[in-house]
């Protein structure tokens, strides 16, 4: 006999999960390199950053999974692993994201821009 619990998650797991046409994707898909410091702002896939890992390895392999989601970033602290459509809106952070792409014939499947240039230090105050 199953437990009402054990229903009641099942039922919510399949009620909130995304539609299967979304993960038609042959899981051959292989990770780029991850860029440390990174994050790509926006182009959320729909639940935006509701996939949890345990690694960037991981994450990226998540997002192969998924038809929609052509670039990742993975929160360190969280494990909350955040699928995108576009690498537009790349940022530089100190610590916390990891980011990368899905490889499609060894070649990620969109541009992903330059980092942006680093804010160089303010000056030295003049001596007194």
């Amino acid at each position: 006999m199953i437990s009402a619990t054990v229903l009641g998650a099942l039922s919510y797991a399949l009620a909130t999960s995304p539609s299967p046409d979304r993960f038609a994707r042959a899981t051959s898909g292989t990770c780029s390199p991850s860029l440390a410091h990174t994050n790509f702002v926006g182009h959320d896939v729909t639940p935006p950053c509701s996939v949890h890992a345990a690694t960037p390895t991981e994450c990226c392999q998540r997002c192969s999974d998924d038809t929609e989601c052509k670039v990742w970033t993975f929160m360190v602290s969280s494990g909350r692993c955040c699928f995108k459509t576009s690498a537009v809106g790349r940022t530089n952070f100190t610590g916390e994201f990891v980011s990368g792409c899905v490889l499609e014939d060894g070649v990620c499947p969109v541009p992903i821009p330059p980092a942006p240039a680093p804010v160089p230090p303010s000056p030295p105050p003049p001596p007194p």
